[in-house]
């Protein structure tokens, strides 16, 4: 008995196990045990039976001990069990790969199918393996390190595969196989629970390993479903689970795994060549049948991950801690897309396509520094983190919606034509942030681009970044006209988002240490594949544009389309708590929509060459409220990081010049070249000759040449309502103070000169009042449409409301207000359109055109007069010429002094030679060439007092000028309007007219129409009465025949009638008796 079995298992155990024979196999029947010793399994079946691709060849597999446990009489209820001792597997990239192996052949469908029932035994097996050693060893890809061959070590302990049902419980065997009748589908439910796992990697066999992760725990639950009668598998789904992955990495071990990462992605980059006499279609179809059948996906419930900056670590790093992440990638499936009609002229269509879908949810996670700096506040120490205020009551965002949730989709074999097909996203990405908190601490994030960035992946990008220079010098710009239509849709969405530029503890200006700017976003939408046929408000942009041929609704994917939303958009400005005060918090921008969009046309043939772009901007209503104090921050904010970004470049190219001469002494140059450091200019690493920058900039002069004659590019610019309140002069006149006083200080210099004091009486600013120096700015409608291209330029400006209030200065004459006069709502108060005509030879004709409708100008005179003012700014003028002459000896480099120097003499020439052409056309030229139009109408002039509020319109001035609009031209629009008005009030007195008549046929017809059935009520209602007479009568005939029937029975005779004359029937007719 025992050999027979043994004979079985035999024939099945050498086609995994090398060199087989059954003196190795020790079975014991009655016992119901089994066991090998120190075996090794067939690398090419292993291989196969993994589908493991031949980009990685199994070097050996071997086992130490198997044990297996046939429970010989209770097989339908317990598993047999299969225990490994260990198992070490090593996997090597080869030199030459090899086509997949098929020694499994004979384990095909059909023999399957034939022994479903006996399978259900082997499904339910149960594996245990003690220990396993995997080791993945790659080719050496790096150029500075030859020697290095990038290995994965892998060691897991305590590895248990066995059935379950489909709560996940151990239960016994019969429950786990689950059979659907209807689908006639069977589900088994695996198991795979892993004590703990650990990852090293190395770059040479003699380097010691470096730790990835270490010992932790996994699940894994694998799903099968096949056929409930022949046993066929149908689909299976993977996922795993990690309860709580916790690990650290220094920077040297995230360089190890970077280069290990790229070393694996370039292996299995490598082409797998096809065995011979193989049916490929055939192995297409089986390979797309692996695609479409099985399902990925990984969960991990907590993690955290902690980045220590140096190559061994500190304390110094980073640490991300999050949970709640899953991720899931579903197989191909035949769906069913469809293409809706933006258009309006026809239905949507839809057409078959395969596609699959890759899900990633994160529900909360943190970035924070490990050891903040010192001084910085507790509420900026997270760079990122999710923050939901669940008292707002303007909120969509629910309090339980993920931070971060990516829906990826990639289709293909689409079964339409090709222009159809371009309307078919192959890939198309879903992101949506909700909740999220960005602290822009630049230290940090420059500290964690360092880390991630510095070593494999700096050499990977500058060694791509030469690829493409390199491709873009081959590439002609004829190539350009070309388009290639990107099938991909992209859709962003944020929620509830915040943008922190935080306090800097170690700046020595006060204001850096103490305030915080914050933005929020309520929503934040991009996509480029919006659904309208055409941009919104682009007919109005386009009515400023006569001359202008559009194609309003161009057939959709032709051309690109993009749009962007912003709502609820703030932003403040958050002073920290201090000893005077809690903190304080002052708004900038109040809630506000603005809306981005556009759309790009390619050229229309292959002969034509222009490319066009149309892009438009629409916001609201906009409120800003910037006080002088905001001016000054954001003034100290750019000079703080432009200082830290020269001293940031100039680290980085010393870190380059280090790393340069680390990597030429590891690859065993024995000098350095000029050419590959160059430390001299401090702003970058010279890595290319002359010849090549003299390629890359004749390419970069071609390229803009180019776009300049190819691209139309038309702006469109909308704000429905804007009101914004900024300084004043006078507040700019005492920040500029204040800033050449810091300079000067800042260099040790005294002021070049003293700027000159403000005028007698003037009212001085100083940090008590400065924030109440404001002027106010407000418009309505406004409108600036640009288009621009080689032929043609066009600038017009409209807008139907403008006021400007407290337009003050010290060393200025008089303070001035502009405003709209009541009364002329629906005309816009200022047009302003220039236009230039550059189809024909030089020169070229400029008209300008300018209408001002409806404006009030008031001014309020000074004490210090007209004379002291001008007076008083000239000297200001002088300091500001010798400041800029300062500034121009101050540049120490050499070669941007030159520059400088080279563009200034290249300006002038340009300029000189401007003015030759004028001079040479003569006066008479530039009258024939520039034509302009100035139209005033409405307009009011008011000179006030002094000490008299020049923005009160009640006001009483000294003197008055208006302005009325009585051109012959405009009194002939003025009387067309009202000849107008009035054919217009004589046709609608027409019409109305005409309906008054209808209106009284109407009524005499209902009124004949209402007598009509009057009568006909009354003929109904003598044809009731006549019944019910007929009906009173009939009644009482035979009330009388009841009575003589009753005489007759009780007298015993026959009843006696009377005769009867004939009556009348029911509708008039002769009743016989």
């Amino acid at each position: 008995m025992e050999g027979i079995i043994t004979k079985l298992l035999g024939g099945y155990l050498k086609k995994f196990i090398k060199d087989f024979n059954q003196e190795m196999l020790s079975l014991q029947i009655m016992k119901g045990q089994a066991t090998m010793k120190d075996f090794e399994l067939v690398g090419e079946a292993l291989q196969e039976l993994m589908m493991l691709p031949t980009n990685l060849e199994v070097v050996s597999a071997k086992c130490s001990l198997l044990s297996m446990a046939i429970p010989y009489m209770n097989l339908k209820h317990e598993p047999i069990t299969l225990t490994i001792d260990r198992i070490d597997l090593q996997l090597r990239e080869p030199d030459v790969i090899k086509p997949m192996p098929n020694t499994l052949a004979s384990l095909n469908r059909s023999n399957l199918s034939e022994k479903a029932e006996r399978m259900s035994v082997i499904k339910g097996v149960k594996l245990e393996i003690k220990q396993c050693f995997v080791t993945v060893e790659t080719l050496g890809r790096n150029t500075f390190h030859p020697d290095w061959k990038p290995s994965l070590l892998l060691n897991i302990v305590g590895l248990v595969i066995q059935s379950v049902n489909d709560k996940w419980e151990i239960v016994d065997l019969a429950q786990t196989f689950i059979v659907d009748k209807e689908k006639n589908v069977e589900k088994l439910h695996k198991q795979a629970t892993i004590q703990s796992i650990t990852v090293h990697s190395r770059m040479t066999t003699a380097d010691t390993p470096s730790p990835v992760i270490e010992n932790i725990p996994c699940e894994l639950r694998i799903i099968t479903t096949s056929d409930a009668k022949t046993g066929l598998w149908l689909e299976s789904s993977l996922e795993i689970i990690f309860e709580e992955l916790n690990f650290s990495w220094t920077q040297g071990a995230w360089q190890r795994m970077v280069d290990l990462g790229m070393s694996l992605n370039a292996c299995f980059g490598r082409e797998i060549p096809e065995r011979e006499g193989l049916d490929t279609q055939a192995l297409a179809e089986a390979r797309e049948e692996k695609m479409t059948k099985v399902s990925y996906s990984l969960t991990m419930h907590r993690f955290v991950i902690e980045l220590l900056k140096g190559q061994k670590g500190g304390e110094d790093g980073f640490t991300c801690f999050g949970f709640g992440m899953s991720c899931t990638l579903s197989p191909l499936r035949l769906t069913t897309y469809t293409i809706k009609d933006l258009s309006g002229r026809g239905g949507d269509q839809k057409v078959e396509c395969w596609e699959s879908i890759l899900n990633l949810t994160m529900q909360n996670i943190t970035l924070r520094e490990r050891r903040p700096a010192a001084g910085k506040e507790a509420p900026y120490n997270r760079l990122m983190t999710q923050v939901v205020d669940t008292k707002r009551t303007d909120t969509a965002l629910p309090s339980s919606a993920p931070l971060i949730s990516v829906q990826a989709t990639h289709r293909q074999k689409i079964d339409c034509d090709e222009l159809l097909k371009r309307r078919v996203p192959t890939v198309e990405v879903g992101v949506n942030l909700n909740g999220v908190q960005v602290i822009f601490d630049k230290e940090a994030w420059k500290d964690l681009f360092v880390f991630v960035v510095e070593g494999p992946l700096e050499t990977g990008f500058a060694e791509g970044g030469l690829k493409l220079r390199s491709g873009m010098e081959a590439k002609s710009l004829e190539d350009l006209q070309k388009f290639a239509h990107v099938n991909a849709k992209f859709d962003f969405l944020a929620a509830e988002t915040t943008f922190i530029i935080p306090p800097d503890p170690a700046s020595s200006l006060e204001d850096l240490r103490t305030s915080a700017l914050h933005c929020n976003v309520g929503k934040l939408t991009l996509t480029n594949q919006p659904e309208w046929p055409f941009p919104p408000f682009l007919k109005d942009a386009l009515l400023h544009l006569p001359e202008r041929a559009h194609n309003l609704t161009p057939a959709e994917g032709t051309i690109h389309k993009f749009q962007g939303e912003l709502h609820r958009v703030t932003c403040t400005m958050n002073t920290l708590p201090s000893a005077s005060g809690g903190e304080s918090v002052s708004s900038i921008l109040d809630p506000a929509s603005i809306r981005v969009y556009g759309r790009y046309f390619p050229p229309e043939s292959d002969t034509a060459k222009q490319h066009r772009v149309e892009a438009m901007l629409h916001a609201g209503e906009i409120f800003g409220h910037i006080t002088p104090s905001n001016v000054r921050f954001f003034h100290h904010l750019e000079e703080e990081h432009r200082k830290w970004g020269i001293r940031v470049n100039t680290e980085e190219v010393e870190r380059r010049k280090l790393n340069k001469m680390m990597q030429a002494a590891a690859s065993g140059a024995s000098e350095m070249k000029s050419s590959q450091v160059d430390g001299e200019k401090g702003f970058s690493v010279k890595d290319m000759t002359k010849e090549d920058l003299d390629k890359a900039q004749k390419y970069t002069i071609e390229t803009a040449r180019y776009a300049l004659h190819n691209l139309h590019a038309t702006t469109f610019v909308r704000i429905e309502k804007g009101t914004c309140e900024i300084p004043s002069l006078a507040a700019f006149d005492y920040l500029a103070r204040q800033w050449l006083e810091e300079e000067a200080k800042e260099k040790g210099q005294a002021l070049l000169q003293e700027l000159s004091a403000p005028l007698e009486g003037e009212t001085v600013v100083t940090e008590e009042n400065l924030n109440k120096q404001i002027t106010v700015v407000g418009l309505e409608k406004f409108e600036v449409v640009a288009d621009n291209n080689i032929t043609s330029q066009t600038v017009v400006f409209s807008t139907r409301g403008f006021d400007v209030l407290g337009i003050t200065h010290p060393k200025l004459p008089a303070s001035v207000s502009i405003r709209c006069i009541p009364g002329h709502a629906g005309k816009n108060c200022i047009e302003f359109r220039v236009s230039r005509d550059c189809s024909g030879s030089a020169p070229h004709p400029v008209s300008v055109f300018s209408h001002l409708h409806g404006l009030q100008i008031s001014s309020t005179a000074k004490p210090g007069g007209l004379q002291k003012g001008i007076l008083a700014i000239l000297p200001d003028v002088q300091v500001l010429v010798q400041r800029a002459v300062a500034h121009a000896k101050e540049v120490g480099d050499k070669v941007v002094r030159e520059d400088l120097v080279k563009y200034m003499r290249e300006g002038f020439l340009r300029a000189q030679a401007t003015a030759k052409e004028i001079i040479e056309g003569g006066i008479e030229g530039l009258v024939e060439n520039v034509h302009w139009k100035v139209e005033v109408g409405e307009c009011e002039y008011r000179y006030l007092p002094p000490g008299t509020d020049s923005s009160s319109p009640d006001a009483k001035p000294i003197g008055q000028l208006l302005l009325a609009s009585s051109t012959k031209n405009s009194l002939e629009t003025q009387f067309q309007d009202v000849e107008n008005s009035l054919i217009n009030t004589k046709l609608a007195l027409a019409q109305s007219e005409a309906e008054k008549f209808e209106l009284q046929n109407d009524v005499h017809q209902a009124q004949e129409q209402a007598k009509k059935v009057q009568n006909e009520v009354i003929q109904l209602s003598q044809q009731l009465a006549t019944i019910k007479f007929t009906l009173a009568e009939a009644q009482a005939e035979n009330d009388n025949l009841r009575s003589e029937l009753k005489r007759a029975q009780e007298g015993g005779g026959t009843p006696k009638v009377a005769a009867k004359p004939a009556s009348s029937g029911f509708f008039g007719r002769s009743k016989a008796k």
